[in-house]
């Protein structure tokens, strides 16, 4: 077995079928796997599912929960359920609600991967698709990046620096021998990261060089049911928690890479935290000298009020509650 595609599904039965046949209609001279893990799903994506793995008994493979994993706290299922499974001397990656749309793409990322050895993982472009399929004109990464080697601490700097994710999860093919170390310990930065891919990627960097081929080959489907990306988008809230766990996973992470990127990170965490003191209307903080920059760039009204809530932060959170409320009547 050459290679194992790991795919993550939860209430997809609208994208579930598409993803499997872009498994299925893989050309390649190796064998593969496809493993698939159903969180529970509330819809017809287990109905779907059991429907590919009475057809291709050989080649699919099931995990199926009785209760939802996510919503218990485990936010890396592909470490702590498809990695230990995988049999293939690679590991693909694909969420249920993306697709692949080039049938060598397998053999493509595999044959480079046997002829450079020291590549840790191969990535390449994705397109952009809306819910229901339809090509945007964006794609990941816009364009800004050259097909051809990427020094891994390098990427991660540059990453950092930019808070950029490069490139997407479909298009992640990577040696599973550099991961068998994280069946057996896994490192905080990777469990706590509400981001798991940009983190798995930071992983791999710190290991090794990547590989870019500029080809588009597959599909991620923005804002789809059931995606975290849609979970968060209109919530301030959710977004909140995120900023806040992401600020976690980066300090955590300069303490795995024993601080080489602590300029960049310091930066980031800074960026970071200033937007979750303007959600908790913690003024005091944002006055503070190690944000002060950050609170000269904000509109003069902003700045008075932000000045009001470390001043009195009872009344600012009095305002921000009548605001909401007059926003809300509006609407209705």
């Amino acid at each position: 077995m050459e290679v194992s595609i790991c795919c993550e599904t939860y209430n997809h039965e609208k994208y579930i079928e598409n993803a499997i046949e872009s498994f299925i209609n893989q050309k390649t001279k190796f064998q593969y796997e496809i493993l698939i893990h159903d969180d529970a799903s509330q819809d017809k994506t287990t109905e779907i599912l059991k429907k590919f793995e009475k057809k291709y008994p050989d080649k699919i493979k099931v995990i199926y929960q009785k209760e939802n994993q996510y919503s218990k706290g485990n936010r890396r299922i592909f470490l702590t359920e498809l990695l230990s499974k995988a049999r293939g001397k690679y590991i693909a990656l694909c969420e249920g609600d993306d697709y692949w749309i080039d049938e060598l793409k397998l053999q493509k990322q595999y044959d480079l991967m046997e002829n450079m050895q020291d590549i840790t993982c191969c990535v390449h472009r994705t397109i952009i698709v809306d819910e229901k399929g339809n090509a945007t004109e964006n794609t990941i990464p816009r364009g800004e990046v050259q097909q051809g080697r990427i020094e891994g601490k390098e990427f991660i700097r540059k990453t950092i620096i930019n808070d950029n994710h490069y490139f997407h999860t479909s298009s992640y093919f990577f040696r599973k021998n550099l991961c068998l170390d994280l069946m057996e310990k896994l490192p905080k930065f990777l469990y706590i990261s509400p981001v798991g891919d940009r983190a798995m990627l930071f992983y791999l960097a710190l290991k090794g060089d990547l590989y870019y081929l500029q080809e588009a080959m597959s599909a991620y489907r923005i804002f789809s049911i059931g995606s975290w990306s849609s979970s968060i988008s209109n919530s301030k809230e959710k977004m909140n928690i995120k900023n806040i766990e992401m600020v976690r996973m980066m300090e955590a992470f300069d303490e795995y890479s024993k601080n080489i990127f602590h300029k960049e990170i310091f930066e980031y965490v800074t960026k970071y935290n200033f937007q979750i003191f303007q959600f908790q209307l913690l003024g005091g903080k944002m006055l503070e000298k190690r944000y002060r920059r950050l609170f000269k760039d904000l509109s003069f009204p902003k700045k008075v009020y932000f000045i009001l809530c470390a001043l009195c932060p009872t009344l600012g959170k009095t305002y921000r509650r009548m605001k909401e409320i007059h926003t809300r009547r509006n609407k209705i």
